[in-house]
């Protein structure tokens, strides 16, 4: 079983992700699910630089194939025989960055009187440019799965046999695209924290009466993960046998809501260096590092939703009457993201027609290139021949390298210089506007008794991520690179070969599992209307993802689903009407707080 499918499955059906890597990438390559590498000359630029190319020799020859290790030694030295960039050095690395991101001079500040006004101007102070990014596209049970959610996306969009026979063009209002964009990275959030909890360990789960107050409380502050594969299978496991014979209690959310309440602080506070805990810090720190670029996402997607708004007019304005032949869709039933993104862990194994009426099995493609993956590494375990395993590692190793290194250069200097254009107040209120903050959130955030306590908080958190996402870059790099540039070496190589096989062969059963827990966990996930001081909204009741938990149900097994649906019946909060919570800006605010008086209410505990 392999643990980890947050990047496979999470990722796959957000288009954030799909859109956050590098926009010009290597095509000639042609591994499955390899990485995608921007083509740029940034790294050509800095080596030009004497000082800067003996000071990269120096970290590869100290460091060898630790790639996740370089871009620190560059930057900082290793701590011994090479020193770090000096100030100089540094300042012109950030300006060839700075004059790439902005292409000329940088405007990132705003009057000091613009911090609390409505017209605070917003910068690229929380822009993150990522060089390096899984290519998804390249792999065929990706391009399946795409398949099957564009299959939903034009039976929704289909008129009516009416519509057929008029000869109507059937069209969608722009405005509703956006929607359900929104939606869908709701969903994504969601599943990016199941995702997580999946793999922990069940006791931080576990409740204990307080011997002080009496009161019931979690024995673990934290959910942690295993650095060790088999220790994090077992939790797998056993968190699978849990959520199978749940009862949709109010304890059992309770303990689910903890879980995914604590990803942050496994990022942002756990100093800890005992393995696991060190293995789950950059595991949660990518989850954080995925909500935020979620939420800029979100804050884009409602700034086009205004654009387009306005551009309708209202009343006969609308896009109806652009021509006699078009017609607007209302189809609101089916377009939704639980309808146009909903997927079962049933559906893996089910034959479905693609767009262009083509036959597509999800679990087929996976055992197809399963089946490669045996013809490169036989059943002796020893590799065949090259051109058999050309579609699982890349050749292009020093090139990979420098990649890296580029990409963790540039995270390095750019998080110093936030840390320095931070130091003026007025650039803490453009990063906080960015950030999906009102005005009046950035004033209480900027005043003299927060301010020092936010602009520390936005330093270690830009730290935390760029660590965890220089470290999970090189090890992606890693796992699809050969040992050596140019060609697949049978013994070298062969470990990495035999993990990509390993991985291939369980990744049906993988995925079904992931999809099976996301679904029933994620109904347990509320979200409430809040005011802007962070109380419950009047009148207003929490919503609960109910949609996918029910779909989900219904595709199991006749006897375990009837077994499961007589549960969720005696819950009166579990209703098959409710879909997915809309996640805001606020509410991921809530959950990256900089001050306690930003936090969300206490979830009621059992």
């Amino acid at each position: 079983m392999k643990p980890n499918l947050l990047l496979l499955f999470t990722l796959l059906i957000s288009n954030s992700a799909l859109t956050a890597g590098p926009q010009k990438t290597n095509a000639a390559k042609a591994i499955y699910g390899g990485m995608s590498i921007k083509e740029d000359s940034t790294l050509k630029k800095l080596l030009t630089l004497p000082e800067i190319a003996a000071q990269y020799k120096n970290c590869q020859d100290s460091l060898g194939k630790k790639l996740d290790e370089i871009p620190n030694c560059l930057w900082n030295g290793n701590g011994s025989d090479i020193p770090p960039l000096n100030k100089t050095q540094k300042d012109e690395v950030k300006k060839i960055y700075a004059q790439e991101e902005s292409g000329g001079a940088s405007k990132d500040k705003v009057a000091e009187a613009d911090v609390t006004a409505t017209n605070v101007k917003t910068t690229n102070l929380t822009n993150r440019n990522l060089t390096i990014a899984t290519d998804y596209k390249s792999d065929p049970a990706v391009k399946v799965l795409s398949a099957f959610f564009g299959k939903k996306l034009d039976e929704a969009l289909n008129g009516s046999a009416q519509d057929i026979k008029d000869k109507k063009i059937v069209t969608v209002d722009h405005t509703k695209f956006i929607d359900l964009y929104t939606s869908e990275l709701g969903k994504s959030i969601v599943n990016s924290f199941t995702s997580y909890c999946m793999e922990t360990d069940p006791s931080c789960r576990a409740i204990s009466k307080d011997p002080v107050d009496g009161k019931d409380k979690f024995t673990s502050e934290l959910c942690l993960t295993s650095a060790t594969t088999k220790k994090k299978e077992d939790y797998i496991k056993a968190n699978l046998k849990t959520i199978n014979e749940a009862n949709f209690t109010e304890t059992e959310g309770s303990a689910w809501q903890h879980c995914i309440g604590t990803v942050s602080s496994v990022c942002y506070d756990n100093k800890s260096t005992d393995p696991d805990n060190v293995y789950s810090k950059q595991k949660a720190c990518l989850v954080m590092d995925f909500v935020k670029s979620a939420r800029k996402n979100l804050i884009i997607a409602d700034q086009q939703k205004l654009f387009y708004g306005s551009l309708l007019g209202g009343g006969d304005k609308g896009p109806a009457s652009i021509a006699s032949n078009m017609k607007v869709s209302d189809n609101s039933k089916d377009l939704t993201a639980d309808k146009l993104t909903e997927i079962t862990s049933n559906d893996v194994g089910k034959d479905f027609k693609d767009s262009d009426n083509q036959n597509e099995n999800i679990s087929t493609t996976n055992k197809s290139i399963a089946a490669e993956a045996v013809d490169c590494v036989g059943p002796d375990g020893q590799m065949t021949t090259q051109d058999k395993c050309k579609k699982f590692l890349d050749v292009n190793t020093n090139k990979n390298t420098d990649a890296v290194t580029e990409f963790g250069l540039r995270q390095f200097a750019k998080e110093e210089a936030l840390s320095e254009k931070l130091d003026d107040k007025t650039n803490v209120g453009s990063y906080l506007k960015e950030e999906g903050y009102t005005d009046d959130q950035i004033k209480n955030l900027t005043s003299a008794e927060n301010i020092e306590e936010v602009k520390a908080k936005i330093k270690k958190r830009f730290s935390e991520e760029k660590d965890a996402i220089i470290k999970e870059m090189a090890s992606k790099i890693t796992a699809k690179t050969t040992v050596s540039d140019g060609s697949i070496d049978k013994d070298k190589d062969l470990s990495a070969l035999g993990k990509i096989k390993t991985d291939l062969a369980s990744r049906n059963d993988d995925l079904k599992n992931l999809i099976h827990f996301n679904n029933i966990v994620a109904s347990y996930l509320t979200i409430s209307e809040l005011n802007q001081d962070g109380t419950i909204k009047k009148g207003t009741s929490p919503t609960r993802n109910t949609a996918s938990l029910f779909a989900e149900v219904k595709s199991m097994d006749q006897k375990d689903s009837k077994d499961i649906m007589e549960k969720i019946k005696n819950n009166k909060d579990l209703k098959e009407d409710q879909t997915t919570p809309d996640f805001k800006i606020g509410d991921i605010n809530q959950l990256l707080k900089y001050t306690d008086d930003q936090a969300a209410p206490e979830t009621k505990r059992p």
